[in-house]
């Protein structure tokens, strides 16, 4: 049986608790799981489950729109400057990190796509080994300290 058609099967019908009747209160329709299910109950632990980040539709296509506008920029600055070594890497995400600083609508937008989702939203979303470089993660991250 599938975890859908359990779940439907486990917490849409009535249940026989002791021989008495009882509905579930549990809709689980739209519901985003990670990992399994567990009785909370039965198990001893510090913790249960995982992170599970769930972007409203807005933030999401906010975040989308900012991340496909880094994407933009890291490619042009990889075809504007060479990106072949480890030091000029390092340089085009410098100067990534300067255009963002500049542009203080893109900056703000940025902004916004962190609090909505963090870094790993918008590294979601970006088709670019660029993106991963410590030098712009670190920086993400004091844009969103900052602006917190």
């Amino acid at each position: 049986m599938s975890i859908i058609g359990f779940l439907e099967n486990k917490y849409s019908k009535k249940e026989i608790d002791g021989g008495t009747l009882q509905q579930t209160i549990y809709d689980l329709r739209n519901t985003t799981f990670a990992g399994g299910l567990v009785n909370a109950n039965t198990v001893h632990a510090n913790q249960i489950g995982g992170n599970i980040t769930n972007h409203a539709s807005e933030h999401r296509q906010n975040i989308l729109e900012v991340a496909k506008e880094i994407e933009a920029l890291l490619q042009h600055l990889q075809q504007s400057y060479p990106s072949t070594t480890s030091a000029e890497k390092m340089a085009i995400v410098a100067k990534a990190v300067e255009e963002i600083e500049k542009n203080s609508t893109l900056k703000g937008r940025v902004i916004g796509a962190l609090k909505a989702g963090g870094t790993e939203a918008i590294k979601e979303f970006v088709d670019n080994p660029l993106i991963n470089h410590k030098m712009l993660q670190d920086h993400f991250a004091q844009m969103y300290v900052q602006k917190k």
